[in-house]
């Protein structure tokens, strides 16, 4: 091997080492997304070097070249994967059109080959792909992007977008197809029946034959027969010795003599009126299914930046102020930002330098694990399809830089810091996001809706879960480590507020009233990055410590 094989190994070495400990989900981190990105550069550069000293086979082997010699060229990483569909391709390059090359190309150069084996089983899984192609579908839903939007980069001005494939359309809608979305599958399949008939490229599309026969069926699944009918015509005319779509045919034209047709019921979302945002109390008499539901499509408006304005009555408390208060903050007041009143949401402005940020950001990627959830079934963590991002937890042990930032923390709340959760740093990759919850545990018991009292009021408890010693969130300190782009906002579902991530702010609520009841007001959701990436730190503050620093109130209704 010679000299510049070897430099090229050793400059991926360190990468390596990190993938080894944090293979698989690549793409719920775009902090890991990078480690990928540099792989996927080294391989375009080997490409390249052995393009220009074979000969033999380099048509097959420049076809490929030539649709990733963007990457090579690339120096803003960042901002290349920050945008879905370039994260995307990445994991879908890597899982199954690499080995391809690989097979091409080890018969020319043995060297490629060798570079190649390196990374072994650090390539994307099939699982990856799969998890791409729902964060797709899962920004199309929150955002209300169509099909075609979505395939021609979302933001025509945003940085080196690719554009998706007529196989891309057709697989993404197959998923869409699977899980029984049938209106998203159209449009998926109408635009990869679109790119199939304008292409150029033979070898990567999808059968036309495939594509009408899962337009014609969702069409029909959601009544659309006229739709079906003339899509199964077209099939036949493909396909005209096949019994099954030919009896298909004869149905679709039996259904429309009989008027079977869509009767345009309005959906959910269509039925909740502009800045309509239900009020739950989480008592046993709500229907979990229904609430669950309605709290997912208020959720996505709020991502789409459809907020409730905050009542005229409270507008007076939405007041900025300086904070100096404890010798912490004589040389550097905190620059405080009421944004809502009940619950009381205060921004901390310039809570973190880029500095501090840098520096946890690098101490954290090489600990970043997918995130977890408590299952109160069976009392264990475990990942969930409705939080998907990464973390790592940090404490004082691991730098200097925390106990500074608890320090802060401590200074601009006045809460004690003591039973304080480790630093959890969190990094959410393409359509990363986390669905609405509270932060206090489960066993909290919740106030009476109004007009109820205690004593007809029963507590929704859960086994699974003990008060713990440190006893439950009492409050949330939540930090923004990187500006989004698109998307990524923290929304309360209640009172249909929003909040913008911005670089170094903060954002402070309390989990529990005076009384240590649970704040039902402060059920929140993360949305999904639309475009760009997201770095936060949640530090969760517990009531040991905090009783003579938030009191009781001697009026609770005043709480």
């Amino acid at each position: 091997m010679n000299l510049t094989w070897m430099l090229t190994l050793q400059s991926v070495i360190f990468s390596t080492i990190i993938l080894l400990e944090t293979s698989g989900e690549y793409f719920s981190s775009s902090g890991h997304m990078r480690y990928l990105f540099d792989i996927e550069k080294q391989l375009a550069s080997r490409l390249r070097t052995t393009i220009e000293r074979e000969e033999r086979r380099i048509a097959e082997l420049k076809k490929f070249y030539n649709k990733i010699e963007h990457i090579e060229k690339k120096e803003d990483e960042r901002n290349y994967i920050g945008h879905p569909n370039n994260a995307f391709k990445i994991l879908r390059r890597l899982h199954r059109d690499w080995p391809k090359v690989q097979k091409v190309a080890e018969r020319n150069h043995e060297e490629f080959s060798e570079f190649y084996a390196q990374y072994g089983n650090l390539l994307p899984s099939a699982d990856d792909v799969d998890g791409a192609r729902a964060a797709l579908l899962r920004l199309q839903e929150t955002f209300a992007l169509s099909a075609s939007q979505i395939l021609n980069g979302i933001v025509p001005a945003s940085n080196g977008f690719t554009k998706l494939s007529a196989s891309d359309a057709y697989d993404i809608g197959r998923m869409a197809y699977t899980d029984k979305r049938y209106d998203v599958t159209i449009g998926w399949m109408k635009e990869a029946l679109k790119l199939v008939d304008t292409s150029n490229h033979g070898d990567d599309l999808p059968s036309k034959v495939n594509i009408l026969d899962h337009l014609a069926w969702s069409e029909y699944q959601i009544n659309r027969m006229s739709d079906a009918l003339n899509h199964t015509k077209q099939l036949l005319k493909l396909d005209p010795e096949n019994d099954r779509i030919q009896r298909n045919k004869e149905a679709f034209e039996n259904y429309l003599l009989e008027g079977v047709e869509a009767e345009g019921e309005k959906n959910l979302e269509e039925r909740l009126a502009p800045h309509e945002f239900p009020h739950f109390y989480y008592t046993p008499d709500e229907n979990d299914f229904e609430r669950y539901h309605i709290e997912r499509k208020l959720w996505q408006k709020l991502c789409r930046g459809e907020t409730k304005p905050v009542p005229k009555r409270l507008t007076y408390k939405l007041v900025c102020w300086h904070k100096t208060d404890h010798p912490m903050l004589r040389i550097k007041p905190a620059r405080l930002e009421r944004i809502y009143p009940k619950p009381e949401l205060i921004f901390y402005r310039q809570a973190m330098s880029d500095r501090e940020i840098e520096r946890v950001k690098t101490l954290a990627i090489d600990m970043l694990q997918r995130a977890t959830v408590h299952n109160p079934s069976t009392g264990k963590l475990e990942s969930a399809d409705y939080r998907i991002s990464k973390s790592a937890w940090l404490d004082e042990s691991h730098d200097g830089i925390v106990d500074i930032m608890n320090r802060r923390i401590e200074a601009y709340t006045g809460l004690s810091m003591e039973t304080a959760e480790k630093l959890q740093v969190a990094n959410y990759g393409m359509g990363g996001h986390y669905e609405t919850h509270f932060d206090f545990g489960r066993s909290v018991p919740l106030r009476p809706p109004p007009g109820k009292n205690r004593t007809d009021y029963t507590y929704r408890t859960h086994k699974g879960e003990d008060f713990k010693k440190d006893g439950h969130r009492i409050a949330t300190f939540l930090a923004y480590m990187s500006n989004v782009e698109a998307g990524g906002a923290t929304v309360f579902t209640n009172i249909g507020q929003a909040v913008q991530p911005a670089k170094g702010d903060a954002v402070f609520w309390f989990n529990l009233h005076h009384d240590g009841s649970g704040d039902f007001d402060t059920r929140h959701a993360a949305c999904p990055v639309l475009i760009g990436e997201k770095w936060v730190s949640n530090r969760w503050i517990h009531e040991r410590g905090q009783e003579f620093r938030r009191r009781c109130n001697l009026r609770p209704e005043d709480d």
